[in-house]
Parts: structure tokens; sequence; C-alpha cells
């Protein structure tokens, strides 16, 4: 299995800053790394103004080991994504498949 995992997809930290108002701000940084097996979906349409726009997704399987979980950004090739669904595959466990969409701002 391990030779299919040949994409870089990198973790996103998130830091919370007071905004002076009481509520806060959120800001992504990149963090650490893992590999993966990544296989893009049909994109879904979104509406922006008047115009139709596209929100790419895709599924990845990897191992276990990466800590991810629905509160988790990925970047992969600039862009940023959110987990849509995180579901342990194969007998043992040590693979997971994670559905992901962009997050478009």
């Amino acid at each position: 299995m391990i030779g299919k995992l040949k994409e870089n997809i990198i973790l996103l930290d998130a830091t919370r800053t007071p905004d002076g108002g009481g509520g806060e701000v959120v800001t992504w940084s990149e963090g650490a790394s893992f590999a993966a097996e990544l296989s893009w979906r049909r994109a879904t349409p979104d509406r922006v103004g008047f115009r139709n726009a596209y929100r790419r997704r895709a599924r990845l399987v990897h191992r276990a080991k990466a800590a991810l979980s629905f509160s988790s950004r990925l970047r992969i090739d600039g862009a940023d994504f959110r987990i849509t669904a995180l579901t342990p595959i194969a007998p043992d466990h040590r693979y997971v498949l994670t559905e992901i969409e962009e997050i478009r701002s």
C-alpha cells in the first residue's frame, strides 16, 4: 500500500487570537505533512454572486498515524480543504479513507 501514498498533504495548524470584541480570529499556518493517495472526485457547484463556481472534492487514503479530526484543515497545491468524512479501512485499521472538500472564502 505504501507505494501508492505519493502525494504530500500539509496539515494546517489553527492559531486563535482574541479580536477585542469578545470573539476570536482564527488564522491557519502550515504544520506537519503526511503522504497519501489522492483521487479527485466530481466537483460540486457553488453559487458565487451571479455565476457558478465549483468546489473541488477528493478522497485521501493515508496511514492512521496522521492525527486528523473534523476540525482539521489540509492544504494541497496551495488550496485549503476541510474534512467531511473519516473512515478506517483495512482489517487492522492502519489506513484511513478521508473525504475532503475545498474551502472557499
